[in-house]
C-alpha cells in the first residue's frame, strides 16, 4: 500500500512515539537513580497515552498504523546500554540520549502539523509537539 505525505509523516510520528515510550520505560527499568527512574516512569505513560490517542486517529487519514520494527528497537536498547557502560556515566548519556529524541519527536510532531490534518488528528499531534517540548525541559533541569 502506498502512503501519500501526510500518511508517512504521522506513521513516522507513531515509530518515534512508540519507540520513545518503550525507551523511556527499559530506562526507568535499567537506572540506579531513583529520580530518574520515576521521571521516565512517568514519562513513558505519558507517551504511551499519546501513542493509543494517534493509533486512534490515523484511519482519519484512510490508512492503517504501522507496527514497530522490533529488532531496530532492540539494536538500540543494546546500543545504549553499552555507551552508558563504558562512559562510566549511565545517569548523563540517558538524560543526553531522551533530550535528543524529545527534540526529534517534537520536529517530527512539527512536520506533521505542516500537512492537512482532520481536526481530531491536528489536536494531538500538537499536544504531542507540547509534550515533547515539556519532556526536553524537564530533563535539561536534571
Amino acid at each position: 500500500m502506498l502512503r501519500n505525505e501526510t500518511q508517512v509523516a504521522v506513521n513516522d510520528l507513531l515509530a518515534a512515539l512508540e519507540e520513545a515510550r518503550d525507551l523511556y520505560a527499559d530506562d526507568a527499568d535499567a537506572l540506579d537513580d531513583p529520580a530518574l527512574r520515576v521521571l521516565f516512569a512517568e514519562l513513558g505513560e505519558r507517551h504511551g497515552e499519546l501513542v493509543v490517542r494517534l493509533r486512534a486517529g490515523i484511519p482519519l487519514l484512510g490508512d492503517l498504523p504501522k507496527e514497530p520494527d522490533q529488532d531496530r528497537e532492540t539494536l538500540h536498547r543494546l546500543g545504549k546500554r553499552l555507551r552508558a557502560m563504558l562512559t562510566g556515566d549511565d545517569r548523563r548519556a540517558y538524560l543526553a540520549e531522551r533530550i535528543d529524541a524529545a527534540q526529534a519527536l517534537g520536529g517530527l510532531a512539527r512536520a506533521a502539523l505542516g500537512h492537512e490534518l482532520p481536526p481530531p488528528l491536528r489536536g494531538v499531534v500538537a499536544a504531542i509537539e507540547a509534550e515533547a517540548a515539556a519532556s526536553a525541559e524537564r530533563l535539561r533541569r536534571l
